[in-house]
């Protein structure tokens, strides 16, 4: 089926923010919607930040950029790239809790033209390979990806009937509802674990008196190819990037290879193991760290080094004690740089920390072992509703739904 192509702002009403100096900043008063009060699950988070505009600089110079129940608002500055190449936005709606909420420069609020368009299809559209390819080729900026309403302005979208568009919002709503219960488990496993090990080994930022510390680079080996610029190819050796590592596990997507030949070269340096605890040294993920699933070969791409365990210490408690905000801070009041902060082996190899007996790691391994089997068949599923949402998504725009 082919639904007419309009403009976007010809089905939508969208405002983008005001340009709000720091020195009108305040700490009470109106509460300033920024760029990071808008998360990757779709919904406002207010606490991150505490901007505010007085009642009086509202009222005098701002009171039309008051968003509303029911909007719907995206980032438009601070987006990434996705795997595919194309630029993936981030957008909630505002609910009454949130409010007042004032606008501030690069987030923009959309309304539904009345008899013409609903926001819970474009909420979903905005997913779309139809929308994110054409913002891919308007954004701008090197280092940070951004748009603006002009940008906008020349986006198009397929439009169905009003009543079709609700009907394709909702399936995607139930199949969206299923993705969130599905995240919200693998969560509280998180938790589970999180708990477990404040159970056994007590907060570390206590844990000092409770056991003894040492140096990181005392009770690890460091793999380290940094310096290195790989030849990727589509097979061969694993590379494993950055991209790769999440807080507390490993993705998988996207996978990149390096010729055997030129791997075998970088052996001098050490040979990452399964178990290793690999670490982003570097840029918006400094301080991710996961464990190394099994591969034949593995080599490492920059920004990342393997931390290898003596037999002092358990790959999973390494880990944890390193996502641990004690051992987290450490790492940014050390890192340096400007555009991209960042920490040297040297630095990550002086920080301290506790050194529980090896008998109570173990116990703490297996039941990280129980735990992650678990979580391995629920990301599997969610693996499995992602493809099964995608497909959906991409039969909703096309009109095959």
């Amino acid at each position: 089926m082919t639904w007419p192509q309009v403009k976007l702002n010809e089905a939508y009403w969208f405002q983008e923010g005001p340009g709000v100096r720091k020195w009108q900043f305040t700490t009470s008063g109106i509460k300033l919607l920024n760029v990071g009060n808008i998360t990757k699950d779709r919904t406002i988070d207010l606490s991150k930040t505490d901007r505010h505009l007085s009642l009086e600089e509202v009222e005098k110079k701002y009171s039309h950029f008051l968003a509303d129940e029911g909007d719907l608002v995206i980032a438009s500055s601070g987006i990434s790239i996705d795997y595919d190449g194309f630029l993936r936005t981030r957008g909630a709606f505002i609910r009454q809790e949130h409010l007042p909420l004032c606008m501030n420069t690069s987030t923009i609020r959309f309304k539904g033209t009345e008899g013409v368009s609903d926001l819970g299809f474009l909420r979903h559209w905005l997913d779309s390979f139809e929308f994110r390819s054409q913002i891919s080729r308007e954004v701008t900026g090197i280092a940070q990806k951004n748009f603006g309403p002009s940008h906008l302005k020349r986006i198009k979208i397929a439009l169905p009937p009003l009543e079709e568009q609700k009907r394709i919002a909702g399936i995607l709503d139930a199949a969206d509802i299923l993705r969130a219960k599905r995240r919200e488990a693998l969560a509280k496993l998180d938790d589970l674990l999180q708990s477990t090990f404040f159970d056994l080994f007590g907060d570390p930022a206590e844990s000092s008196t409770k056991f003894p510390t040492t140096t990181l680079g005392i009770i690890t080996k460091f793999i380290d190819y940094r310096g290195i610029s790989p030849n990727k190819q589509p097979e061969g050796v694993r590379l494993v990037t950055a991209r790769n590592i999440k807080r507390g596990w490993f993705e998988h997507e996207p996978k990149q290879y390096i010729p055997t030949d030129e791997y075998n070269s970088w052996m001098s340096r050490g040979m990452p193991r399964t178990g290793d605890v690999l670490f982003t040294t570097e840029g918006h993920t400094l301080g991710s760290a996961a464990l190394l699933p099994y591969f034949k070969q593995a080599a490492l791409a920059q920004r990342l080094i393997a931390l290898q365990p003596t037999e002092q210490i358990c790959s999973e408690y390494l880990l944890y004690i390193i996502l641990d905000r004690v051992f987290q801070n450490e790492v940014l009041r050390r890192a340096t740089g400007s555009a991209a902060k960042g920490i040297s082996s040297k630095q990550l190899a002086s920080i301290l920390v506790p050194l529980p007996p090896l008998d109570l790691q173990q116990r703490f391994a297996e039941i990280v072992s129980s735990v992650e089997e678990q979580k391995a068949k629920m990301r599997k599923h969610l693996a499995q509703l992602d493809d099964l949402f995608a497909s959906l998504q991409q039969r909703a725009f096309r009109g095959d739904l």
